[in-house]
C-alpha cells in the first residue's frame, strides 16, 4: 500500500510539471514572434486558454464524471468578496446561457469560466485575478484537492511567471521558470548556470575536481573523421549537379523562412553582393566580381541569387502590400516563391500593427474591418444560442480569423480585398445572421433595452453599429444619441452599488465573527 501511495504521489507530480511545461511552451512560442501584439500569431491565444483551462481544472473536488465536465466558476466567483474591485471581471459573464457545438445544454457552470477564462487572457487581466484567490489557501482547498496544481506554491509561482511574461510580453521572465521536475542531469545543469550567471567562467586551473581520463567511468567520444565544408571545398564543388545541403560557412548561411513586413530601398549591386561576401545568398556559391551583374535581386529577401536560386519567378510581396497597397508581382528568389506560395492562406499579417493608417487611406479596407467587426459581436451571440447551428455553418465557410479576429488578414484576404470578393461574401454572411436574430427569441432576449429612453419596441445589439453604442467597462449597449458623453452608464453605477453593499456585508460578518470568538 505504501509503495502504491509512493506511486500515486509520483503520479501527481509528473502532472503538475507537464502542465506547467506545456504552458511555457506555449508562452514561448508567443513571445517569439517579438510583435508588439502578444495575439498576432494565429491559434495562440486558444492554446493558452486550454493549458490554463487544464491547470485552474487539474484535481477539482467537484469534478462531474458523468459528463466528464470539470467546472471551477464556484472558485472563480470567490473573486468578488475576496477583492471586490475586480468583480466586474466576473460578473459579466454570470448571465450567459449554456451551449455546446451540437446545440445541446452543457452541465454545471463550465462554460462561464472558460468564456471568463478567454476573456481575462485576452485583456491581459488573468494574473491579477488570481493572484488574491490563491493568497487564501483556506478557501482554495474548498475546491481542490491536497495534490492540485493551484496548491502547489513552485508550480503556482513559475505560472505566475509565464502569464506576466505575456501580460508584459517580456520574454526575460520566463529565464526564472524551471520545468524540469525532478533532480536529473538537466535540473543540475540549470541550476549551475543560474547560479553562474553573469559571473566569470573559472579556469580550468581552478578546477581541481575534474575527474583523470585513466579513472573515469566510460572512454571519451572519438573525433569524427569526417568534417563540415565549404561550398567551395572538396573534390566535387558543383553545388549544382550534387545538391549538397550544408548549413553554412562562416561566410555564408542559407536563407531562413522569416516573415518580412518591410520593403527593402533600393538596391545597391555592389554593396549588396559585397555584404553577401561574393556568394549567392541561396547556394554559397562564390561569385567573381567581374560576374556579379549576372545576378539577380530577390525583392522579398533583398538579396542577390545566382540564376539557379533565381528563376525570375514572380510573386506579390507582402511588405508592398502592407506599405504601400502594391499588389503588383515582384521578381523573387526560387527560395522566397515557394515560402509565400505556402503561407498565402496563413492570416500572419495585421495592418492595425504594422500600417495603422492603411485602414484610413483604403476604402474597400476599412469596410471590411467594419463588416468583421459586426460578424466578430454577431458570432459570439449565435455561440450562446442553441437555435443558431445552421447560421454558424454558414459562418464556418469562412476561414475562422475572418469571423473571431478583428485585423488578422493573410495574403489571399487581402487580395480578395483588392479585387473586391471578401467584401460582399461578408455582407450576405451578415444579412443571413441579421435575419436569424429578428426572427429568434433567444437571441431577441439576449439583446439591450437602452436605459436611457427606456424604448422597449427597440432591442438594440452590439452588432448594430449605426445605431448601438457599448460602454466600455460593463459592455451594455445603448443609443447613440441617448448616451452622449458625459453621461454615467447606469449599469455601472448598479454595479458599483452593489459591489458597496457587498463589501459592507463582507465585512459586518467579519467583525461578527471577530466579536463572538
Amino acid at each position: 500500500m505504501e509503495v502504491t501511495a509512493e506511486g500515486e504521489a509520483e503520479e501527481r507530480r509528473r502532472e503538475q510539471w507537464k502542465l506547467l511545461s506545456s504552458l511555457k511552451t506555449t508562452v514561448e512560442g508567443l513571445l517569439s514572434t517579438n510583435n508588439p501584439n502578444v495575439w498576432s500569431r494565429y491559434g495562440g491565444l486558444q492554446r493558452l486558454h486550454k493549458d490554463m483551462n487544464n491547470i485552474l481544472s487539474h484535481r477539482l473536488k467537484n469534478e462531474q464524471v458523468y459528463y466528464k465536465q470539470r467546472d471551477y466558476w464556484p472558485f472563480v466567483w470567490c473573486v468578488r468578496y475576496i477583492s471586490p474591485r475586480l468583480a466586474p471581471h466576473v460578473e459579466q459573464f454570470s448571465h450567459l446561457d449554456p451551449v455546446l457545438s451540437s446545440g445541446t445544454q452543457s452541465a454545471g457552470e463550465s462554460y462561464k469560466a472558460e468564456r471568463w477564462l478567454l476573456h481575462s487572457l485576452q485583456v491581459h487581466m488573468l494574473s491579477a485575478q488570481l493572484r488574491p484567490l490563491l493568497r487564501h489557501p483556506g478557501n482554495t482547498c474548498k475546491y481542490y484537492s491536497g495534490d492540485a496544481f493551484l496548491l502547489s506554491e513552485p508550480h503556482v509561482t513559475a505560472m505566475f511567471q509565464c502569464l506576466e511574461a505575456v501580460e508584459q510580453n517580456n520574454p526575460k521572465l520566463l529565464a526564472q521558470v524551471d520545468t524540469v521536475g525532478s533532480n536529473s542531469a538537466e535540473s543540475v545543469a540549470m541550476g549551475l548556470l543560474r547560479q553562474f550567471e553573469g559571473m566569470q567562467l573559472p579556469a580550468a586551473s581552478e578546477l581541481d575536481w575534474l575527474v583523470p581520463e585513466h579513472d573515469a567511468p566510460q572512454k571519451l567520444l572519438p573525433i569524427p573523421d569526417s568534417l563540415p565544408i565549404s561550398p567551395d571545398d572538396g573534390e566535387h564543388a558543383d553545388i549544382y549537379k550534387l545538391r549538397i545541403r550544408v548549413r553554412g560557412n562562416l561566410e555564408w548561411a542559407p536563407p531562413r523562412p522569416q516573415i518580412i513586413f518591410n520593403i527593402h530601398p533600393a538596391p545597391k549591386r555592389k554593396m549588396i553582393v559585397a555584404k553577401q561576401n561574393y556568394r549567392c545568398a541561396g547556394c554559397g556559391t562564390r561569385i567573381d566580381p567581374d560576374y556579379i551583374r549576372r545576378l539577380r535581386y530577390c525583392e522579398y529577401l533583398g538579396r542577390y541569387f545566382c540564376q539557379c536560386c533565381h528563376e525570375n519567378a514572380q510573386a506579390v510581396v507582402p511588405g508592398r502590400v502592407l506599405r504601400k497597397w502594391d499588389f503588383s508581382k515582384c521578381y523573387v528568389s526560387n527560395f522566397a516563391w515557394d515560402l509565400l506560395s505556402k503561407i498565402a492562406g496563413d492570416p500572419l499579417f495585421n495592418p492595425s500593427d504594422i500600417n495603422s493608417g492603411l485602414y484610413k487611406k483604403i476604402k474597400a479596407l476599412e469596410s471590411v474591418r467594419v463588416l468583421r467587426l459586426q460578424l466578430f459581436h454577431m458570432k459570439n451571440l449565435f455561440r450562446t444560442c442553441r437555435f443558431s447551428k445552421e447560421v454558424l455553418d454558414h459562418f464556418d465557410s469562412l476561414p475562422g480569423h475572418l469571423t473571431e479576429d478583428l485585423h488578422l488578414y493573410s495574403l489571399n484576404d487581402l487580395t480578395a480585398v483588392r479585387n473586391g470578393e471578401l467584401a460582399p461574401r461578408l455582407r450576405e454572411l451578415l444579412k443571413l445572421g441579421s435575419i436569424h436574430v429578428s426572427q429568434c427569441v433567444l437571441c431577441q432576449a439576449k439583446g439591450f433595452v437602452c436605459e436611457f429612453c427606456n424604448n422597449d419596441k427597440d432591442i438594440i445589439f452590439p452588432f448594430q453599429l449605426s445605431k448601438c453604442q457599448r460602454c466600455e467597462e460593463c459592455h451594455a449597449c445603448y443609443h447613440h444619441s441617448c448616451f452622449r458623453a458625459g453621461k454615467s452608464c447606469p449599469r455601472c453605477l448598479r454595479l458599483a452599488e452593489r459591489r458597496e453593499r457587498m463589501a459592507r456585508k463582507n465585512m459586518e460578518e467579519q467583525e461578527d465573527e471577530g466579536g463572538g470568538t
